[in-house]
Protein backbone atom coordinates (compact mmCIF):
# COMPACT_ATOMS: atom_id res chain seq x y z
CA UNK A 1 0.00 0.00 0.00
CA UNK A 2 1.18 3.05 -0.91
CA UNK A 3 1.83 6.10 1.69
CA UNK A 4 -0.80 8.52 1.77
CA UNK A 5 0.63 12.10 0.93
CA UNK A 6 -1.61 13.78 2.28
CA UNK A 7 -2.15 12.14 5.22
CA UNK A 8 -1.14 14.54 8.86
CA UNK A 9 0.93 11.36 9.93
CA UNK A 10 3.06 11.98 6.34
CA UNK A 11 3.06 15.59 6.71
CA UNK A 12 4.69 15.02 10.46
CA UNK A 13 7.16 13.08 9.15
CA UNK A 14 8.25 15.27 6.14
CA UNK A 15 7.72 18.57 8.02
CA UNK A 16 9.82 17.68 11.01
CA UNK A 17 12.42 15.58 9.39
CA UNK A 18 15.21 18.32 9.85
CA UNK A 19 14.75 18.38 13.58
CA UNK A 20 14.44 15.24 14.14
CA UNK A 21 17.35 14.55 12.51
CA UNK A 22 18.93 17.30 14.46
CA UNK A 23 17.43 15.22 17.68
CA UNK A 24 18.63 11.68 16.18
CA UNK A 25 22.21 13.11 15.83
CA UNK A 26 22.93 14.51 19.49
CA UNK A 27 20.97 11.33 20.85
CA UNK A 28 23.21 8.76 18.28
CA UNK A 29 26.42 10.36 19.39
CA UNK A 30 26.04 9.05 22.42
CA UNK A 31 27.60 6.06 23.67
CA UNK A 32 24.80 4.37 26.06
CA UNK A 33 26.42 1.68 27.38
CA UNK A 34 28.90 3.69 29.07
CA UNK A 35 28.53 5.49 32.37
CA UNK A 36 29.07 8.69 30.96
CA UNK A 37 26.52 8.21 27.71
CA UNK A 38 23.96 7.19 29.42
CA UNK A 39 24.54 9.71 32.23
CA UNK A 40 24.33 12.30 29.63
CA UNK A 41 21.50 10.52 27.61
CA UNK A 42 19.75 10.66 31.05
CA UNK A 43 19.89 14.43 31.94
CA UNK A 44 19.01 15.94 28.47
CA UNK A 45 15.76 13.69 29.04
CA UNK A 46 15.58 14.97 32.63
CA UNK A 47 16.17 18.57 31.30
CA UNK A 48 13.25 18.20 28.55
CA UNK A 49 10.84 16.22 30.67
CA UNK A 50 11.33 19.06 33.74
CA UNK A 51 10.18 21.07 30.88
CA UNK A 52 6.87 19.44 30.01
CA UNK A 53 5.98 18.14 33.07
CA UNK A 54 4.01 21.40 34.24
CA UNK A 55 2.10 20.64 30.98
CA UNK A 56 1.45 16.94 31.83
CA UNK A 57 -2.55 17.39 31.66
CA UNK A 58 -1.57 17.46 27.94
CA UNK A 59 0.30 14.19 28.28
CA UNK A 60 -1.86 11.84 29.89
CA UNK A 61 0.46 11.57 33.46
CA UNK A 62 3.10 10.28 30.76
CA UNK A 63 5.25 13.17 32.18
CA UNK A 64 5.09 12.97 35.70
CA UNK A 65 5.35 9.03 35.39
CA UNK A 66 8.69 9.10 33.32
CA UNK A 67 10.28 11.54 35.56
CA UNK A 68 9.97 8.71 37.89
CA UNK A 69 11.72 6.05 35.53
CA UNK A 70 14.42 8.81 34.83
CA UNK A 71 14.97 9.29 38.67
CA UNK A 72 15.18 5.67 39.26
CA UNK A 73 17.42 5.60 36.21
CA UNK A 74 20.00 8.17 37.86
CA UNK A 75 19.59 6.76 41.10
CA UNK A 76 20.87 3.62 39.76
CA UNK A 77 23.73 5.31 38.74
CA UNK A 78 24.05 7.30 42.00
CA UNK A 79 23.70 10.84 39.89
CA UNK A 80 21.50 13.48 40.35
CA UNK A 81 18.85 15.09 38.61
CA UNK A 82 20.18 18.32 36.37
CA UNK A 83 19.24 21.60 37.77
CA UNK A 84 19.10 23.79 35.00
CA UNK A 85 15.93 24.35 33.17
CA UNK A 86 15.36 24.87 29.11
CA UNK A 87 13.26 27.80 27.73
CA UNK A 88 11.12 26.72 24.95
CA UNK A 89 8.27 27.44 23.65
CA UNK A 90 5.14 25.65 26.09
CA UNK A 91 2.42 23.58 24.15
CA UNK A 92 -1.07 24.99 23.59
CA UNK A 93 -4.08 22.88 23.10
CA UNK A 94 -3.90 23.20 19.56
CA UNK A 95 0.27 22.18 19.11
CA UNK A 96 -0.33 19.81 21.81
CA UNK A 97 -0.98 16.63 19.50
CA UNK A 98 2.61 17.50 18.29
CA UNK A 99 4.24 17.39 20.86
CA UNK A 100 2.53 13.80 21.85
CA UNK A 101 3.54 12.70 18.60
CA UNK A 102 7.28 12.88 19.41
CA UNK A 103 7.02 12.12 22.97
CA UNK A 104 4.63 8.79 21.92
CA UNK A 105 7.14 8.65 19.04
CA UNK A 106 10.36 8.24 21.05
CA UNK A 107 9.23 4.42 21.88
CA UNK A 108 10.69 3.16 18.48
CA UNK A 109 14.13 4.60 19.33
CA UNK A 110 13.88 3.45 22.56
CA UNK A 111 13.93 -0.01 21.19
CA UNK A 112 16.99 0.85 19.32
CA UNK A 113 18.76 2.54 21.91
CA UNK A 114 17.72 -0.51 24.79
CA UNK A 115 19.80 -3.11 22.74
CA UNK A 116 22.83 -0.57 22.51
CA UNK A 117 21.92 -0.30 26.36
CA UNK A 118 21.75 -4.10 26.92
CA UNK A 119 24.97 -4.63 25.01
CA UNK A 120 27.19 -2.82 27.77
CA UNK A 121 29.62 -4.67 29.83
CA UNK A 122 29.13 -2.73 32.81
CA UNK A 123 26.62 -4.70 34.80
CA UNK A 124 26.06 -1.61 36.92
CA UNK A 125 24.79 0.50 33.75
CA UNK A 126 21.59 -2.17 33.27
CA UNK A 127 19.82 -1.63 36.35
CA UNK A 128 19.43 2.45 34.73
CA UNK A 129 16.86 0.42 31.94
CA UNK A 130 13.85 2.09 32.99
CA UNK A 131 13.29 4.55 30.84
CA UNK A 132 14.56 3.14 27.62
CA UNK A 133 11.98 0.08 28.62
CA UNK A 134 8.82 1.98 29.34
CA UNK A 135 5.86 -0.31 29.13
CA UNK A 136 3.45 2.09 28.42
CA UNK A 137 4.97 4.14 25.65
CA UNK A 138 4.31 2.09 22.67
CA UNK A 139 0.39 1.91 24.15
CA UNK A 140 0.65 5.63 24.15
CA UNK A 141 1.71 5.63 20.42
CA UNK A 142 -1.15 4.04 19.42
CA UNK A 143 -3.49 5.85 21.02
CA UNK A 144 -1.29 8.78 19.49
CA UNK A 145 -2.16 7.86 16.17
CA UNK A 146 -5.35 7.16 16.59
CA UNK A 147 -5.50 10.74 17.36
CA UNK A 148 -3.97 11.83 14.89
CA UNK A 149 -5.89 10.48 12.03
CA UNK A 150 -9.36 12.24 13.27
CA UNK A 151 -7.32 15.66 12.68
CA UNK A 152 -7.47 17.74 10.15
CA UNK A 153 -4.72 16.81 7.14
CA UNK A 154 -4.33 20.33 6.24
CA UNK A 155 -4.83 24.02 7.53
CA UNK A 156 -4.50 25.77 10.54
CA UNK A 157 -4.75 23.14 12.97
CA UNK A 158 -2.63 20.47 10.71
CA UNK A 159 -0.16 23.33 10.79
CA UNK A 160 -0.01 23.86 14.46
CA UNK A 161 0.54 20.02 15.48
CA UNK A 162 3.58 20.31 12.78
CA UNK A 163 4.97 23.37 14.91
CA UNK A 164 3.88 21.62 17.99
CA UNK A 165 6.14 18.60 16.97
CA UNK A 166 9.33 21.20 15.57
CA UNK A 167 8.93 22.57 18.95
CA UNK A 168 9.07 19.89 20.84
CA UNK A 169 12.09 17.87 18.76
CA UNK A 170 13.97 20.97 19.64
CA UNK A 171 13.46 21.62 23.10
CA UNK A 172 14.61 17.84 23.32
CA UNK A 173 17.83 18.65 21.19
CA UNK A 174 18.41 21.88 23.40
CA UNK A 175 17.93 19.91 26.39
CA UNK A 176 20.52 16.81 24.87
CA UNK A 177 23.24 20.09 24.05
CA UNK A 178 22.54 21.20 27.48
CA UNK A 179 23.66 18.28 29.41
CA UNK A 180 26.30 16.95 26.74
CA UNK A 181 29.20 19.11 27.82
CA UNK A 182 28.27 18.43 31.69
CA UNK A 183 29.11 15.41 33.50
CA UNK A 184 26.98 13.85 35.95
CA UNK A 185 27.30 15.15 39.71
CA UNK A 186 28.16 12.00 41.92
CA UNK A 187 24.75 11.80 44.45
CA UNK A 188 25.84 12.56 48.25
Amino acid sequence: MAPDHDSLRWRLREETRETHKSLDYLVSGLDISTRSGLQAFLAGNALAHTALEPFDFEFDGHMERRMALIERDMDALGVRMPGAGIVFEAPTEASAPGFRYVIAGSAMGGRVLLRRHASSADASIHDADHLLGDPLLADYWAEVQDELIKLPETGPEADAVIAGANACFALFASAFEAAAPREAVAAE
